[in-house]
């Protein structure tokens, strides 16, 4: 996939530590791997600097760190940050808690982890959660927010979908608030769409979203940077991360060329 940079996010192969989730995604095909905070804070200075060292040997590059959580009692900045710092990471991804927080109190808050991030050398996404116990659970309010704070929008095909975006307004997002993509497919299992949750997200062409237009929408902004395989469900932490990674893979592959973006060949 030559056209644009796709990565696989630790979340997928929940069963692999660090230096086998980077060996697997590379072995797949990935060019980018998307690690996990939380997974990484036991981790001594020596271990970090190892993997860091294995990912470059790889010809990996770093997706954002994910996640940091925002509008949160007791929020843990700065050892997420420094934890980006130390694996040369560049971006962090950022989640809302649950609770409520009105509009201006969630600007001051970002515009102040924003400063704080930028004297590290670190960009800032933020991700709409669709959840209805999350604030700013639209795209509208998202919109809003990225655009009122200087920091860009993860865009994730599960939470537009089930949030009941268009795929028209999905196409007017500028270009230039897109930090990263997320891509999972879903399953519904007779309910309706608004009511599925994390663990019901599978890899692409698994479940019933229409993950082909609303990636030909996201094709229409002008985006092309990096795409990340972002699933939870259960099911693949019983398989080997290896073979996992390499079904995302050919599956991600086969969504981009139904959508527009990476062209079919003679032999698709």
């Amino acid at each position: 996939m030559k056209t644009v940079p796709v990565g696989l996010h630790a979340a997928v192969i929940p069963q692999a530590d660090l230096r086998r989730g980077l060996k697997a995604a590379s072995s797949a095909g990935f060019s980018a791997y998307e690690p996990e905070a939380a997974r990484l804070s036991g981790y001594s200075r020596e271990r970090l600097n190892g993997d860091n060292a294995l990912r470059e040997s790889l010809n990996l590059s770093w997706g954002p760190l994910n996640e940091l959580q925002v509008f949160a009692p007791e929020p843990r900045y700065n050892s997420t940050l420094d934890l980006a710092v130390e694996l040369d990471i560049t971006a962090l991804t950022l989640i809302p808690g649950s609770g409520s927080v009105s509009f201006d109190e969630a600007v001051e808050e970002l515009r102040g982890l924003r400063e704080n991030a930028g004297a590290r050398g670190l960009s800032l996404y933020f991700e709409m959660l669709c959840f209805r116990d999350r604030p700013f659970h639209t795209v509208e309010q998202s919109l809003q927010l990225v655009e009122a704070t200087g920091i860009k929008l993860v865009v994730d095909t599960f939470h537009f979908i089930a949030s009941g975006a268009e795929p028209e307004n999905i196409a007017k997002i500028p270009k230039e608030m897109i930090g990263v993509v997320h891509i999972s497919d879903a399953l519904t299992r007779g309910r309706s769409v608004s009511q599925i949750v994390d663990e019901d997200r599978v890899l692409p062409g698994e479940g019933v979203l229409d993950l082909v237009t609303t990636m030909e929408a996201l094709r229409r902004t002008g985006y092309h940077g990096l795409m990340s395989v972002e699933v939870f469900h259960p099911k693949y932490a019983k398989e080997e991360p290896e073979s996992v990674a390499r079904q995302a893979y050919l599956r991600t592959e086969k969504l981009l060329k139904q959508s527009g973006w990476i062209h079919r060949s003679e032999d698709d």
